[in-house]
């Protein structure tokens, strides 16, 4: 297929996704990719390089009318649309692309795959729009902000703004978010040890983050020995044990009351207890348990005063029976 086009239509996206799935590497693969970017696009498992290969070739005509066109069907088509957006060199034209790009994106890769361009001239913008990103309603926009800060943390005069970021994400319950966090302050760690162990020393970490970022610090090869096990003394441990082991145990034996007392997994507290498991699994343990106490006290409210309505009508009922 001509993929140098001077102009992309409507009419092109049909053929264009037909060769998209003439490069797939088969159902197993694609199932594969799936589990690995949790996305809920489907997979088509096209190489890293004939993606790259898709982008140069698209980005040699007029890429701008084919990112127009906003092609969005496959995981493939994220990673190319997101190719050609680092292609675009004037910054304000590329940053109108991201904004919207950001709302699309459902995935982890869809924005590590963005690889900037970063010059003297242009850092500051980026940096700019890094802090506005981290601000954003969209969770891979946050983490779209937190790459491209882990992106431009060599530079020495953004180490402050840096700390400054990664400690606004406090109350930040998107995994993936938490997780770009970790990385970043480990890659600080890395490259500015001295001010990030100052940093560390008054915090406003999450829990979660706190740990990753240790843990990812204990894995690389560019800490030492004293420095990992000197990290230990930051690690958080009393809470994640205690809502990690004890409430789910809680939470199910009242979901088990709650089932007996209402007697149908069609409730609407069956359903609240699959979006609370999901809580759980994600690791937010507090929140999903103090849900779940409100629900379950709202639960045997409801079924204490149907009770008392029950038994006055059978009372009531009785009384006429009498009277009959």
């Amino acid at each position: 297929m001509e993929l140098s086009k001077q102009c992309w239509v409507q009419e092109d996206i049909p053929q264009f996704q037909n060769y998209l799935q003439s490069q797939s590497k088969g159902e197993y693969k694609s199932l594969w990719e799936q589990r690995i970017v949790n996305t809920k696009l489907p997979c088509l498992a096209v190489p890293s390089q004939t993606i790259k290969q898709i982008v140069n070739q698209i980005s040699k005509g007029n890429f701008l009318s084919f990112l127009d066109l906003w092609i969005w069907q496959y995981h493939a088509n994220t990673t190319i649309n997101g190719g050609l957006i680092c292609k675009i060199k004037d910054f304000d034209l590329q940053k109108k692309y991201l904004d919207k790009y950001i709302t699309l994106a459902d995935n982890w890769a869809t924005i590590d795959c963005l690889k900037f361009k970063f010059t003297k001239d242009n850092k500051n913008q980026y940096f700019s729009y890094a802090k506005e990103l981290v601000k954003s309603k969209y969770t891979f926009g946050r983490r779209l902000g937190l790459i491209i800060c882990l992106k431009l943390c060599d530079d020495a005069q953004f180490t402050s703004e840096i700390f400054d970021i990664a400690n606004s994400f406090a109350l930040e319950q998107e995994y993936y978010v938490n997780m770009a966090n970790a990385w970043l302050l480990a890659e600080m760690f890395a490259k500015h040890r001295d001010q990030t162990l100052q940093f560390l020393q008054n915090h406003n970490l999450n829990q979660f983050t706190i740990n990753k970022m240790i843990s990812k610090c204990r894995d690389s090869f560019r800490v030492s020995q004293n420095d990992k096990d000197f990290l230990l003394k930051y690690k958080q441990k009393w809470d994640q044990d205690l809502w990690q082991n004890i409430a789910p145990k809680i939470c199910n034996i009242q979901f088990r009351l709650i089932r007996f007392l209402f007697g149908c997994q069609e409730s609407t507290f069956f359903y609240l207890f699959q979006i609370l498991t999901g809580l759980f699994w994600n690791g937010n343990y507090f929140v999903a348990f103090v849900m779940f106490q409100v629900s379950n006290a709202i639960a045997q409210i409801i079924f204490f005063v149907s009770m008392l309505v029950f038994c006055r009508f059978k009372f009531c009922t009785l009384k006429m029976i009498v009277k009959l």
